[in-house]
């Protein structure tokens, strides 16, 4: 089929380069109501997607349409004369699509070899095994395995092939007591098969279902230390990050620069240090190659608090003048800090376990949302809260901030499991 779709787009005189993109994906999937299957089901099927580009008036315009694997190369003729006359009103500045590059990878998953329906079940056995409790209840349970094989073709020869893997797990716990049933959510995502971390997951958030059921509303008017843990602490970093991406700094939107610090030059708390890599034993998002079919290497980019690189996509990169764009890079490193949860625990605090969903904005600084649930220690005794919203400036905050000892591994991300927030405002 590429070849197919290549000789047409090479028989249009108005098309000066192209990029095509095939995903074949192969899933089984389960939904459960209880412990009840409700639903099976099993997909195999490969979509393209194209991008057409057409060079005039120094500017180099695109446009991207998908193609069935059922078109007609009549239909597919007619894609490509409508995406050249859509990317003639496109005014990108010019600029070179990647070449080819040679690479190996090595992104083996304990799924690879057989067949996806022969784990499926194991899946669910391992969800189910961490449903004992009387009082508490997974409600409702969708399972997703997914294997995809990606390829992507360029006009300056690049032709490169990889697969992955994604596990993906939703539960809704419920947790019934004398007043009320409470429920949580929770998405475990993985590359491979861990049935035991998928137990421990299901029974931590279970548990924390039972808390939330005991929560009580939050002491008004208070100030205090903050606890942040894995998801909340990854957008942390991953903002960071994300200010040193190339089209921020192209957009002259960046904070950061080059040489200096991304934090103060009067930092008391631990300095921020990340690295960006292809690889991430378990990350669903790792990949040898990015949508362009740039390789991809692993690059440190905040080192003890100094910005050390930008990184980013091929365009933005030509654009800057960057010989060799480094590509977008999907996993995130950060360096573990120099205190221990039970440390952390030691002062009052508030430790925030389940959000609505938390904000992070590098820009205005704005950090905070709505939890669902913390543990509060007030020096004395900690109780389950509920109820209340965290607020703060991640400008004030950041000279000051303490990561844990402790780390943990995420889809996507490896670094500190804990954050310690001095003083900040509850609302």
């Amino acid at each position: 089929m590429i070849k197919r779709i290549e000789e047409l787009l090479k028989a249009n005189k108005d098309v000066n380069a192209y990029r095509i993109t095939e995903k074949h994906n192969e899933s089984v999937e389960l939904f459960y109501v209880l412990k009840k299957l409700e639903t099976n089901r099993a997909t195999d099927y490969t979509e393209y997607s194209v991008t057409v580009y057409r060079d005039f008036n120094n500017f180099r315009g695109s446009a991207t349409f998908s193609v069935a694997i059922s078109a007609t190369d009549q239909e597919i003729k007619k894609k490509i004369e409508e995406a050249v006359y859509a990317a003639s009103f496109v005014e990108n500045p010019f600029f070179e699509l990647p070449k080819k590059e040679s690479f190996s990878y090595d992104y083996r998953s304990n799924l690879t070899d057989k067949p996806l329906v022969s784990f499926i079940n194991q899946v669910a056995d391992a969800v189910f095994k961490a449903d004992i409790h009387q009082d508490g209840w997974i409600n409702s349970t969708e399972i997703f395995l997914h294997r995809i094989q990606s390829t992507i073709v360029n006009s300056n020869g690049i032709e490169a092939s990889y697969e992955n893997h994604k596990v993906m797990i939703e539960v809704i716990p419920t947790w019934k007591n004398d007043n009320e049933e409470v429920e949580l959510y929770k998405a475990i995502e993985m590359s491979e098969l861990n049935l035991d971390k998928i137990t421990s997951d299901v029974k931590d958030i279970l548990l924390l279902a039972k808390e939330r059921s005991l929560a009580v509303a939050i002491p008004a008017n208070l100030k205090c230390n903050i606890i942040l843990q894995e998801e909340e602490v990854e957008s942390i970093f991953q903002g960071f990050a994300q200010d040193l991406h190339y089209s921020s700094a192209y957009r002259k939107m960046s904070l950061s620069e080059v040489g200096k610090s991304v934090q103060t030059d009067e930092v008391v708390g631990d300095k921020i240090d990340v690295s960006l890599t292809p690889y991430l034993a378990g990350s669903t998002y790792s990949k040898p190659v990015d949508d362009d079919g740039v390789v991809l290497k692993e690059i440190k980019i905040i080192e003890n608090g100094i910005a050390k690189n930008l990184y980013g996509n091929n365009q933005t990169g030509f654009y800057l003048g960057i010989k060799n764009p480094t590509g977008n890079i999907p996993n995130v490193i950060a360096k573990a800090g120099t205190k221990s949860f039970s440390e952390m625990q030691k002062e009052p605090h508030i430790y925030c376990v389940s959000f609505s969903g938390m904000q992070f904005d590098l820009y205005s600084g704005f950090f905070g949302g709505e939890v669902r649930l913390g543990f509060y220690f007030d020096g004395k005794k900690t109780v389950p809260v509920t109820g209340f919203s965290i607020s703060g400036d991640i400008h004030e905050a950041k000279k000051n901030l303490v990561f844990s000892k402790e780390e943990t591994v995420r889809n996507g991300y490896k670094g500190p499991k804990y954050l310690e927030i001095k003083d900040m405002q509850i609302l």
